[in-house]
């Protein structure tokens, strides 16, 4: 247990033996500490039986006369004030005189939890460093901001008294370290904003479950609790209401502002107990320390690749369950409010490194709610009510009237039938405050969920920028998300999947002739150590400027082609297809060596390929209006079937405005074929997007060559031209 210097020097005072025992206080109770300003706050203690005790208080005149009762315990109830001068309180008994110095009076907040609450300035462990961790430290020496830690201990019954702590003291560049970070950003917001002394006591322990911080009267409402057989070992953290009754009930009934809550990864497995226990706790918590409602703030987990097998449909295996089970939770605890973290968390980590963002969170909803600081509003955008329109659903919002927003396009939305499948959709913010979401996949929509997944990245805000979070319209406990194989997880099986074999490799900085057969006359191909620069002819809505490039090889079986690809023309009506293992359709003159009948297609007229081809069609960086913020990938099967229009060629789904493949900038493209999947994955500056079909119901390819088709006026360098077959 670390002690400050001045309590040290007492100790033989408060500890020490004689026929008569000294006083002693709680370890909450000494200099440096903050009590909450401005109102009435107990000090207590222990001391012999029937002892009489005296209290003078730098702040009132006269001294107060008090006797313990017949166990020893005495309490005083004392009103602060608003002073912001140092205050000494002095507790003397016939064998005590104890003087404890430098006191503030300010808001005073506990801040509890588990180890996202723990994480320090400094971090957590090797892997979970905070940011702002360097400015933190360096902002650090504030006088007026105090901080407490209670120590990581359990215990089977309640105790009078903590058995390790860190004692009060000022916060510091060195202190600071080793305390908690959204504890210590909340509390030295608050300390600037509110410009009075802020006490920060922080009891967390890494882990631990909500069960572990409920009493054993409130909990054995909820369970069976029986620890009679348990043998404390110091690990103790999921045991039911051994941290209460260690690093809580010590605490009571020390003056508090409020609560700060940041826990429930170990319960993300039991949402709806979730409901039930963690207002309970708060309930519990409110009643035990006898001060009202007093105002509880908790923070959301955020998402996590907690690498379940079912990450969609089990509300014991997906987290986004839990989240909404919080969210709920703030009407279930009257005077609280909930930070929402769906967009800062971390893939690959359980404790992201955001905490300055978690603690704004959390200051809004105090600065709100608590201290009704103006122009202040803590709330996020809460789903509210949906409406089916236009084969869509549009979704409203509670607390959105600043209107919504978003940084780039909305994702993880997704759209359900009554057939309880749920399909990617597309999103999109209509009149500032609303959300319409819609899939070509399902004509009768009528449930949308976001942010459905252990990991998600939330991308829907509000204009002061907090985040919506997990929401579903649907109360299905057997819904499914389409998984037909052309799922992300699906391509990724396949894109890795041992047993691909190079046959085709092409830089494309010589002679491009080697590898590729030109279609079409008006076109010009330059190599150059950029790659090959391909351009088609320039007048627009002329067949004659089409032109297409063909592997002089075929390739047979599954494929992956890859490519880097770079867009510089600038036109607005323009496309790039990518033909795949094409051949004639075997009808004179349109052998299956689409080589024979090469003359045919000097003017390469896009009816020439669709009415004679047999091939895969995928069309790309297709501008279909005047904006560079708009275009469609589709996939086709030729050839047209007789008398059908060439709408019917198209695979569905079509993917449209989705503002990729501007001018100048480089993406890297994958694509996978085989007898049942087609994907068309692109990449750039660090993002990607992937684009996939369902070819069960169309006829199979087995071999041909590969085009690339530049409709009139487009241009493009390729560079890097990989084919792999299996």
């Amino acid at each position: 247990m670390r002690i400050s210097h001045r309590i040290f020097i007492l100790g033989f005072l408060l500890f020490g033996t004689g026929a008569n025992a000294a006083i002693k206080l709680p370890a909450i109770v000494s200099s440096h500490m903050v009590l909450q300003r401005n109102t009435k706050v107990v000090l207590w203690g222990w001391a012999d039986a029937n002892e009489k005790i005296s209290v003078k208080t730098s702040w009132i005149s006269g001294t107060r006369k008090i006797q313990a009762d017949s166990l020893g315990n005495w309490r005083l109830e004392v009103l602060t004030t608003n002073s912001r001068e140092p205050q000494t309180i002095s507790v003397k008994s016939k064998e005590s005189d104890i003087l404890l110095e430098d006191i503030l009076f300010g808001e005073v907040w506990l801040c509890s939890g588990q180890s996202n609450m723990y994480q320090p300035i400094k971090g957590y462990g090797d892997n979970n460093p905070t940011s702002d961790a360097m400015m933190a430290r360096a902002r650090a020496g504030n006088p007026e901001l105090r901080l407490f830690t209670v120590g990581r201990v359990g215990a089977k019954a309640p105790l009078k008294d903590l058995k390790e702590f860190t004692s009060w003291q000022p916060s510091s560049p060195t202190g600071v370290s080793n305390f908690s970070a959204v504890a210590w950003f909340f509390g030295q917001q608050l300390q600037e904003i509110m410009d009075v002394p802020v006490g920060l006591i922080h009891t967390s322990w890494g882990a631990s479950t909500v069960e572990a911080w409920i009493s054993e009267e409130v909990l054995s409402n909820y369970q069976e609790v029986n620890l009679d057989h348990i043998v404390l070992k110091g690990d103790e953290r999921r045991l039911p209401t051994i941290l209460y009754n260690a690093m809580i009930h010590p605490l009571i009934p020390y003056k508090i502002r409020g609560v700060l809550w940041y826990q429930g990864e170990s319960n993300r497995n039991d949402p709806e107990n979730y409901k039930k226990l963690f207002p309970a706790m708060v309930q519990d918590w409110r009643t035990r320390w006898g001060i009202g409602d007093f105002p509880v703030y908790f923070a959301q987990i955020a998402p996590f690749d907690y690498r379940k097998k079912d990450p969609f449909t089990s509300i014991n295996s997906n987290s986004a369950f839990m989240r909404v089970a919080q969210e709920q939770c703030v009407d279930l605890i009257p005077n609280s409010g909930i930070a929402i973290a769906t967009d800062i968390g971390d893939e690959h980590r359980i404790h992201p490194p955001y905490k300055r963002e978690v603690a704004n969170r959390l200051l809004y909803l105090a600065l709100d709610q608590t201290y009704g600081l103006e122009g202040i509003d803590g709330r996020s955008p809460l789903y509210e009510n949906m409406e089916i329109i236009n084969e869509g659903i549009r979704l409203s919002f509670k607390h959105a009237e600043t209107g919504l927003f978003a940084f780039d396009k909305l994702t993880g939305f997704e759209i359900a039938g009554n057939d309880k499948v749920f399909y990617p959709a597309k999103a999109i913010i209509e009149d500032g405050t609303q959300v319409y979401v819609k899939s070509n996949r399902v004509a009768d929509p009528v449930a949308v969920r976001y942010a459905w997944n252990d990991w998600a990245e939330g991308t829907l805000y509000d204009r002061n920028l907090l985040p919506a979070s997990s929401f579903r319209t649907d109360n299905w406990e057997n819904a499914s998300r389409y998984t037909d194989g052309v799922s992300e997880s699906a391509f990724d099986a396949l894109n890795e999947q041992a047993g691909w074999k190079l046959e085709f490799e092409d830089k494309c900085t010589e002679d491009w002739k080697q590898n590729w057969v030109l279609d079409g006359l008006k076109a010009s191909l330059e190599n150059s150590d950029k790659g090959l620069h391909f351009s088609a002819g320039p007048e627009f809505k002329n067949d004659a400027h089409h032109a297409v490039l063909w592997t002089k090889e075929s390739f047979e079986g599954d494929l992956k082609i890859e490519y880097d690809y770079t867009r510089t023309d600038s036109e607005t009506k323009c496309v790039n297809i990518l033909y795949i293992q094409a051949t004639g359709k075997g009808e004179e003159p349109f052998a299956e060596d689409i080589f024979s009948w090469k003359s045919l297609r000097e003017v390469p007229a896009m009816r020439s390929y669709y009415d004679n081809m047999n091939t895969l069609h995928v069309s790309y960086a297709a501008f279909v209006n005047s904006s560079d913020t708009s275009y469609y990938v589709r996939a086709r099967r030729y050839p047209r079937p007789e008398n059908a229009s060439f709408n019917e060629t198209k695979i569905a789904p079509s993917y449209d405005n989705e503002g990729y493949f501007k001018t100048g900038e480089s993406y890297h493209i994958t694509v996978v074929k085989t007898n049942t999947q087609l994907f068309f994955k692109m990449e750039n500056k660090g993002e990607s997007s992937l684009f996939a079909w369902d070819l069960s119901d169309t006829d199979p390819l087995s071999s041909g060559r590969i085009g690339l088709r530049h409709m009139y006026t487009r241009s493009a360098i390729y560079r890097n031209f990989i084919i792999y077959s299996k």
